[in-house]
């Protein structure tokens, strides 16, 4: 018969999300993880991952079904752009999250090293530009508008990027006006 858990699993793989998201993958060792959370290396593989790359790919997986949790309540089209782009600007102009976004993060920490295929964060990035360009679908045919979808998509994310980057390093507002000028023109395209 197994031993008991006696430690909260959320608890834990919020405090690995949060270690990864502070230090990044290669800043971090297992021992790093177990100090952290107060749980032996032989229970973190048990209950999280057989290896620090699994451990990754779960705390990934947990920080990205967190942060997505609340689109539903963005609204659609524009309203979710807004909502979604507001939301961010906030966070960076308090400096909320001056660790910037663990899946842009990881994005960039395996840039130079690994695929684009292989980066652990890559699909996380790409669901990010799909529920974007999703929404960008659904203005331009609200308001009955072509526009390139894939190129829109792009330059959405491409703030999105430039937001939480930035956020790692100021909070002076005067640095997020010109984004906000960038949003409000595009936002401003998918209305024709």
């Amino acid at each position: 018969m197994g031993r008991n858990i006696n430690f909260d699993k959320h608890l834990v793989i919020e405090q690995i999300t949060n270690l990864f998201w502070k230090k990044g993958f290669n800043n971090t060792s297992l021992k790093d993880i177990e100090d952290t959370t107060n749980v032996k290396k032989a229970s973190l593989h048990r209950f999280f991952g057989i290896n620090k790359e699994e451990l990754f790919n779960n705390s990934l997986e947990h920080y990205f079904k967190k942060s997505s949790a609340r689109w539903s309540e963005l609204g659609q089209g524009v309203e979710f752009l807004d909502a979604f782009f507001k939301n961010l600007l906030d966070q960076a102009k308090s400096k909320k999250d001056s660790d910037g976004c663990l899946v842009m993060n990881t994005v960039l920490e395996f840039a130079p090293t690994t695929s684009k295929k292989h980066n652990p964060a890559n699909r996380y990035f790409e669901k990010v530009r799909a529920k974007l360009k999703k929404e960008i679908t659904f203005e331009l045919k609200k308001n009955n508008c072509n526009g390139n979808t894939d190129k829109l998509s792009k330059s959405y994310m491409s703030l999105a990027f430039s937001i939480r980057e930035l956020s790692k390093i100021t909070n002076d507002p005067s640095y997020y006006s010109p984004i906000e000028g960038q949003l409000n023109a595009l936002n401003q395209e998918l209305g024709c």
